[in-house]
């Protein structure tokens, strides 16, 4: 018979620890400085994703910096905004931009959680598990 006074147990049986600040959200998106539409399926949009994402818009990281002048002193301010993410619950950080893949290895090891920063970074792999041996090389 369950005890109407306790009905969890005695007080401090069941006491969840740790945390973080949001919960629910595994996908933390770090974006550039843009302004254009992002219709829904464009990754900036938050109804595209069938879950709800996190998004950290890097500032002073427009499109002509980061693709015309290789992300040129970027770099610590997007591990911030990872970091960010990740202080806010993002259990996996991606960004909107491929040409933000030279930040892949950086971005990698300043965060706790994987890191995707361009759908191009599993191209090397394709070959080894998905083409015969006598296939060519896309």
């Amino acid at each position: 018979m369950r005890d109407p006074i306790r009905p969890f147990g005695k007080p401090g049986t069941h006491v969840v620890l740790g945390g973080k600040a949001v919960y629910g959200a595994p996908l933390g998106i770090l974006t550039l400085e843009a302004r254009f539409p992002r219709i829904q399926g464009d990754m900036g949009n938050a109804l595209t994703w069938p879950f709800p994402v996190l998004y950290r818009v890097s500032a002073g990281a427009s499109p002509d910096l980061v693709v015309c002048h290789g992300a040129q002193g970027l770099l610590d301010d997007f591990i911030e905004a990872a970091r960010d993410l990740v202080d806010l619950g993002a259990e996996a950080i991606t960004t909107n931009c491929g040409f933000l893949s030279i930040y892949q290895t950086a971005l990698a090891n300043a965060v706790g959680v994987p890191v995707a920063t361009s759908s191009m970074i599993g191209a090397s792999g394709y070959r080894r598990y998905c083409l015969r041996v006598s296939d060519p090389v896309l």
